[in-house]
């Protein structure tokens, strides 16, 4: 294998002139872009949220790079990083929906197509969500009835938003890039409950619903 170089960088920066700020940003740009491809994803995973924060940043060679280990957390792991990622392509500042787009469609080029379709089906799944927080219902019931949008892809295919499902197995952050680092046996989702219901608070958030099989039932069929 070839051999890398690494970049001191110091641990405190005295006379933090703006030259000096931007020549060890520098080189911690070209150390993150050295050594971003040897790192395992399921280690950036855990930093997701982070990571989101700088989508968009001032210096655009921090962009790049948060960019470049986002692409390959959810070509790595497209079922689970999803769920943290998915918003970016709907997001008001046209700057991060931009780079979501962007983001998504580098990871989907790296995809076999089952999982290329999943993810294009994913702003279909987002939208409709995005819909339901968006609804205001006319009257005070409890309960309505929605009607379910047609998916491209079967819901079968998505792993369902809960914390089983999204979490890294114990001792997962000691393993290697090619471990199983996510439970194997979780549920997939098989269809939304038409029923909506509707909270009894000022703000009137909606709670719903939905129908999983487990995983190797979603697999047979």
């Amino acid at each position: 294998s070839s051999k890398k170089s690494f970049y001191p960088l110091p641990m405190r920066v005295n006379n933090q002139t703006a030259a000096h700020l931007k020549e060890y940003q520098e080189l911690m740009n070209k150390a993150i872009e050295d050594f971003a491809s040897e790192i395992p994803e399921h280690l950036f995973y855990t930093a997701l949220p982070q990571l989101l924060s700088r989508v968009v940043h001032n210096n655009v060679e921090t962009s790049a790079n948060v960019a470049l280990i986002l692409r390959n957390v959810i070509a790595k792991y497209p079922h689970q990083s999803l769920w943290s990622c998915g918003w970016l392509r709907f997001s008001k500042s046209e700057e991060k929906k931009k780079a979501g787009v962007e983001i998504f469609l580098g990871a989907m080029a790296m995809l076999r197509k089952s999982d290329r379709d999943m993810l294009d089906t994913s702003q279909t799944l987002f939208r409709f969500l995005i819909s339901i927080a968006a609804f205001v219902p006319k009257t005070n019931n409890s309960c309505v009835k929605m009607k379910n949008p047609k998916f491209e892809t079967e819901l079968k295919h998505f792993i369902p938003p809960i914390q089983a499902a999204l979490s890294l197995s114990p001792g997962a952050l000691g393993q290697s890039a090619n471990a199983d680092v996510f439970p194997s046996f979780v549920p997939r989702m098989r269809a939304f409950n038409t029923e909506l219901r509707i909270m009894q608070s000022k703000a009137k958030p909606k709670k719903i619903s939905f129908f999983a099989v487990p995983s190797t039932v979603a697999q047979r069929d």
